[in-house]
């Protein structure tokens, strides 16, 4: 594990991008006015030539560009930051999920670590996509697994992908990435300690989060708990989800978003009818103004100490 401040995901979509576009000629990034997302600095404008599009501030044409593009059989790839991508929802719905576009949506700064104005809020949307039909979004922990989706997601040619760009830093994480894994047409999370008991799903950028959850059980509490990478942001391993029952009792789910509609919520309506408890932790919906991320954490009970604790009083009752 490792953080690179000299790096960000912005300037590793760029580099990356830029070697697929000499590559295949049918690659097209396209930014609605904001070229700094993907990393685009004038010098790799400059080198992207035509196959970079800037649409200005238009979200909506971005999105339906993008559906014309990719129906057309080039593989474009939209940078936005989330706090803009409500502006083309209905874009989103009526032309690329409806046309089932293999087009690629890159969803930058959608995190409780974002933007914390109330107009510039950024993290309703995994509730705001989770209704869409035909859209994979995929939540990547590591700078790895985000190349790894991105990659695929140019390949893929039966849906359109979002891919929710980490928001907490760019952190290197080989072993959440291994390289026999990188086909993520169907839903399989990634079980990355094996446990018993608990089960800690901890959803894209919050995955560092839940393993130290998943620590503190261990040391504070003797508990050895599965630990979990989800990957997808708004679907469900039924599977995986039906095998816990086995050796686990408690299933506890973490994310970068807002309760209400989330991807906990999918986790624990499914798991509704089992013997399950099941306790899912993200943030109360709302419009908070210029808050401290870790204090509005705190409100929400995302400490370490009380999701561990949480954890143990569900599967001591």
């Amino acid at each position: 594990l490792y953080e690179d401040d000299s790096e960000d995901y912005s300037s590793v979509t760029a580099d990356y991008l830029l070697k697929k576009m000499k590559q295949d000629k049918s690659v097209v990034a396209i930014t609605s006015a904001t070229p700094a997302v993907l990393g685009f600095t004038a010098d790799k404008r400059a080198e992207g030539g035509a196959q970079f599009v800037d649409v200005g501030i238009a979200e909506e044409h971005a999105v339906t560009f993008a559906t014309a593009l990719a129906r057309s059989g080039a593989k474009p790839v939209f940078g936005v930051y989330g706090t803009f991508l409500q502006r083309a929802y209905d874009e989103l719905w009526h032309d690329l999920c409806l046309n089932d576009a293999p087009a690629t949506i890159l969803v930058f700064g959608a995190s409780i670590f974002g933007t914390t104005s109330e107009t510039h809020l950024s993290f309703f949307d995994i509730s705001m996509l989770g209704g869409l039909p035909n859209m994979h979004y995929l939540a990547p922990a590591c700078m790895e697994e985000y190349l790894s989706m991105l990659s695929w997601s140019l390949d893929h040619r039966e849906h359109p992908v979002a891919i929710r760009v980490p928001g907490i830093g760019l952190v290197s994480r080989p072993d959440l990435a291994p390289a026999e894994d990188t086909d993520y047409s169907a839903v399989r999370y990634n079980v990355v300690r094996q446990g018993r008991d608990v089960a800690v799903l901890a959803l894209g950028d919050f995955f560092e989060l839940g393993e130290r959850v998943a620590n503190r059980l261990a040391a504070e509490y003797g508990i050895e708990a599965t630990l979990v990478n989800p990957r997808f942001a708004t679907e469900l391993d039924r599977e995986f989800l039906d095998s816990l029952a086995a050796e686990h009792r408690v299933v506890i789910t973490l994310e970068d978003g807002i309760l209400d509609g989330g991807w906990g919520e999918r986790v624990a309506c499914y798991l509704a009818c089992t013997p399950f408890r099941t306790r899912t932790f993200g943030i109360a919906k709302g419009f908070p103004d210029r808050y401290d991320p870790n204090e509005l954490l705190a409100q929400n009970g995302m400490t370490v100490e009380n999701m561990a604790a949480e954890a143990v009083r569900l599967l001591n009752e």
